[in-house]
């Protein structure tokens, strides 16, 4: 017969075995494994929530940002638009300041039956008593130079047919 588990000692003396005194160990123990689990576990969960406030933001801002973008856009068109009209001012200047050269050096009783004015040359074509004389009087000026003839010269009654074509100096591209 297995011997009686019977403790006569007095109830401050005796030793427990009951299972129930480590109910507040493995209490304690638990709340600070959710503990640690929360201290790990919060800063993804704060991180989740300020990204979604800063997506709201984001969010309310967009109709601002795509107006700024939108003008931005339009400055730089209006910039271009600008620059092209200062170039094409610039361009007709020099371009007039070319024709005005060519009607001072080639006097009466030269004429022009052609004008070709680019960026960067001019073709002329025309009558002339002396023709091979404009080509050291072009390249004498301030606008042209590297005169040559696009075409033989040719003999008529009053003078020579000419045509003539010369490089632009001093002109923006």
């Amino acid at each position: 017969m297995p011997p009686l588990a019977v403790n006569l000692l007095p109830v401050d003396q005796r030793r427990s075995s009951s299972r129930m005194r480590y109910v507040p160990t493995l209490t304690l123990a638990s709340l600070v494994v959710l503990m640690l689990g929360a201290v790990v576990a919060y800063p993804k969960y704060e991180d989740r929530q300020y990204l979604s406030l800063l997506r709201q933001e984001i969010h309310k801002l967009d109709p601002q940002a795509k107006k700024a973008s939108d003008l931005d856009r339009q400055i730089t068109v209006t910039r271009n638009r600008t620059q092209t009209l200062d170039n094409f001012r610039r361009h007709t200047k020099e371009d007039m300041d070319a024709l005005n050269e060519l009607t001072q050096m080639l006097a009466a009783p030269t004429w022009l039956n052609s004008l070709q004015l680019t960026r960067d040359s001019v073709t002329i074509a025309g009558e002339a008593e002396q023709a091979a004389a404009l080509i050291k009087l072009l390249d004498s000026s301030r606008q042209f130079r590297g005169s040559s003839f696009a075409l033989p010269l040719q003999r008529s009654s009053s003078g020579e047919l000419f045509s003539i074509r010369a490089s632009r100096q001093g002109v923006t591209p």
